[in-house]
């Protein structure tokens, strides 16, 4: 077993530390760093957040487990002051233990085996948020965050609709490839919409050309729609520029 005491490392007063890809399997010596602002211990071996709480918690507010063998976030709530959870790439199926992070700001826990948005009230402050690569099938429980967030990525799951995102004040990228949408519908009242990545869904029409005036990009890539709406433009080009009129939208 490897861990921290054997890197031989001399200065504990450091506020920020580097251990990525460090083949770590237990965070043994942490404890000496107790003025540790920012930790990555991505790309190791570790299983859980065991001895973390021997730092100095009201300190830390970023830290980084990406890549790792973490099944359970448990242990990750004392961190009350915690801005930034990296902690993608590990084996969590449960979104929980988050109730005492109010004051996350960026959460990302791609490439795991979520089946569920929950348990996310508590963390209003929410500015980025990474679900990608996930078992997601709905979009919901999110309206706590709808005042601050501002990136919202749900590649690759199994999302067969756009829904409960209205009235996203700040809301600009939204990633949805990669899933099972079939229409485009809901986003009218995204108010500051730019950026709107749909490739690679089962969209077979376009019907909806009710966009947020703040809407530059839209992606159909690997769509039907992506085809079929250069044959309705083409078919009926003064109908579609008069609705798309001063709107400046790219669709790819």
């Amino acid at each position: 077993m490897k861990t921290i005491d054997d890197l031989n490392l001399k200065d504990y007063s450091v506020i920020e530390l580097n251990l990525s890809g460090k083949q770590l399997d237990s965070l043994k010596g942490i404890e000496k760093f107790q003025n540790l602002e920012k930790l990555d211990v991505s790309d190791n071996q570790l299983k859980n957040f065991e001895l973390l709480d021997c730092l100095n918690v009201s300190k830390l507010v970023e830290l980084n487990v990406s890549r790792n063998k973490i099944s359970s976030l448990k242990g990750i709530e004392k961190f009350e002051e915690l801005n930034s959870l990296k902690c993608s790439e590990n084996q969590i199926p449960k979104i929980d233990f988050l109730d005492s992070l109010v004051y996350l700001e960026y959460l990302d826990l791609s490439h795991n085996s979520i089946i569920e948005i929950e348990n996310l009230e508590n963390a209003c402050f929410l500015k980025y948020i990474n679900l990608s690569f996930n078992k997601i099938s709905k979009i919901k429980n999110l309206d706590k965050q709808k005042q601050c967030i501002e990136s919202l990525y749900l590649s690759n799951n199994n999302i067969s609709k756009i829904e409960n995102l209205e009235d996203s004040y700040c809301l600009q990228f939204l990633h949805l490839s990669h899933n099972k949408i079939e229409k485009i519908e809901n986003i009218r009242k995204i108010h500051l919409l730019y950026h709107l990545d749909l490739s690679h869904n089962e969209i077979t029409y376009l019907t909806d050309f009710r966009y947020p005036i703040t809407l530059d990009t839209i992606l159909l890539r690997g769509n039907w729609a992506s085809l079929a709406f250069f044959q309705y433009y083409f078919m009926n080009k003064e109908i579609v520029e008069k609705i798309m009129k001063n709107r400046d939208i790219n669709l790819y």
